[in-house]
């Protein structure tokens, strides 16, 4: 499971991912944790998170 945080301003996109494992939780995101870019690049890295969950469900 992972928490997503984004926020926009014109045009340009801050995110962060965070895997966790408790449901009903509060999670905090650092500044640090962030990312700057555009959609397309939290588009990808969203995508990227159902590679790696398919990866690992693959080889275990």
């Amino acid at each position: 499971m992972h928490v997503i945080f984004v926020s926009e301003e014109d045009g340009q996109w801050c995110y962060a991912i965070k895997s966790v494992t408790e449901e009903d939780d509060i999670y905090t995101f650092t500044i640090e944790e962030t990312q700057f870019g555009l959609e397309q690049d939290l588009i990808d890295a969203i995508a990227n998170i159902h590679k790696m969950n398919f990866y690992l469900e693959q080889h275990q």
